[in-house]
Parts: C-alpha cells; structure tokens; sequence
C-alpha cells in the first residue's frame, strides 16, 4: 500500500495512478492489505488475492506454553543441544561466525536454485544484518540455522526478513529460533510480529480480472514449491499467526502478463523467469 496517512489513501493510489498513465506505465500494487480494498475498488482497479501475510500478537507477552505439537519441538531442539543466540554485529563482529552464516545461507540458496531474491523478499548480506535483530541458533557442530527481522510500525513491530538453515539441520532448529526471536520482541515491549508474506492458501478472488489467472495462479504454485512456502507455511502456522489475504491490484486482465513478468523481473535476474515462461 502507498504509505500515507489512512485518510490520504485514497488520494495517493489515485495520484500514483496517473502519474504512470502520464509516463505510459501499468500501475499495480502490489501485495496491499485486505481492510483496503474499497480504496483501490474506488479507482477502478481489478484485485486478485496472491498470498496470506502471518502476523502474531505480541501485546500482554506469550503464552505460559506453546500448543503441544510446538511444545515437543522445542524440548527436543534444547534437549538436543540447541541453543539460540542474539548476535549483535554491528556491536560486536564475529569473523568465525560471519564465515559460517555465510556457508549456511550459500547452501540453502543451492538447494532452491533461484539466487538471491529480493524486492518483498530478504537477501543475505553481512552488511544488512548488521543494523536488524538476528538471531542464530547453534549446536557443537556450529550454526544450524538464522534468521534477521526488520522493524516496522516506527520500531513498534517486527517483520521475518530471513530464515535460513544449512541442508542437514538438527530437528527443531527453526521452530527454537522463532520461538527465542517472540520472546525477545514481547520483553522487548515490541506490539506485533510478522511472518511475512507466503503465497499459499489463497482466499477467494475479489473482482479479480479473469484472463491470465490461471496462468498466475500456476506461476505461484510453482515459486512455493521451489521456495518451500507450503513448508514454510506449516512452520509459523505452527505459532499461532493470524493470516491475513494480501492482493495484487492492477487495471485490467490484460495488464497481467505484464504485471507478472514485471515481479519477476524485480524478485531476482534468474529463476522467476523461466518458471513464468514455463
């Protein structure tokens, strides 16, 4: 969504709207929420849900327990040896440690065989993580997994950014290192925590144009496979998120091809597009 003040919503997809037909741009937005569709209904524009957005409450603190499943997940990650971490880089730079991020993320990387992503996903850098809360979870051997967040809501909530783990992580790793990141962010005071955006699951289209939905629709499918999200899904469903449907919003089903290959185009320079073709 543009970023305004709620009650110049309106005003701003109106102004960015015709600030592209001015320059002979397609206009679309991308990934806006679900309470404001009326806006984008308002001027004119078609809205297909692309994804679910997992966002969990951190006002009032955690729960005293997780629900069973997650409970066992995480006696067994600690009983294991598990251990997470803050790493405080830009405080504290760990040579030894980078290298081993590094390593972790160059081999989960290799299993997907996209690249690095980018636009509304995380891409792995050491200089990026050197402002964000990331986390790491360690056992004898070394790191097993990682993740970083970014702030939103002027520092008041947090967002997944990365969530990377090396191919023959011990059990448990990733759901200890979720865990450990809420309870930080609720002593911390911080109001809400976002999974981020995963297209799985998606609701009912709202006056969706129909050409080209199909052939979208398919191209998602086949990214959530490759990106894991289904796995992904299942993992922070795990802590009990809210979802909430984000959409593309765009002029008409012509524009879709466009619009699509466009994403793709943004997300990263290889991968995406080949899936798209196909």
């Amino acid at each position: 969504d543009p970023l305004s003040p709620p009650e110049a919503l309106e005003e701003s997809i109106r102004d960015f709207i015709g600030r592209c037909r001015r320059n002979g741009w397609t206009p679309a937005f991308y990934g806006v929420a679900e309470e404001n569709l009326p806006a984008y209904q308002k001027a004119g524009l078609k809205l297909l849900p692309i994804a679910q957005e997992g966002v969990r409450s951190l006002r009032g603190g955690l729960p005293a327990a997780w629900p069973e499943a997650l409970s066992a997940k995480l006696d067994e990650a600690r009983a294991g040896g598990l251990r997470v971490r803050r790493y405080h880089r830009s405080l504290v730079p760990q040579p030894l440690l980078d290298e081993e991020l590094e390593k972790v993320s160059e081999a989960w990387l290799k299993e997907r065989r996209l690249g690095e992503l980018r636009f509304s996903l995380g891409s792995f850098s050491l200089e990026e993580i050197d402002g964000h809360p990331t986390f790491v979870c360690e056992s004898a051997r070394g790191v097993e997994a990682f993740c970083s967040w970014l702030p939103f809501a002027a520092g008041r909530s947090m967002v997944l950014d990365l969530l990377r783990k090396r191919p023959d992580a011990a059990p448990g790793c990733r759901e200890l290192l979720l865990a450990e990141s809420l309870a930080a962010f609720a002593e911390g005071g911080l109001e809400e925590a976002s999974f981020g955006m995963i297209s799985v699951s998606r609701p009912a289209a709202v006056d969706a144009p129909q050409k080209g939905i199909s052939r979208l629709e398919r191209f998602l499918d086949r990214l959530g496979t490759a990106y894991g999200y289904k796995d992904l899904f299942t993992l922070k469903d795990m802590f009990g998120p809210r979802w909430q449907a984000r959409y593309l919003a765009l002029p008409s089903g012509r524009s879709l091809p466009r619009v699509a290959l466009a994403l793709a185009d943004v997300h990263t320079t290889r991968g995406l597009r080949q899936l798209l073709r196909r």
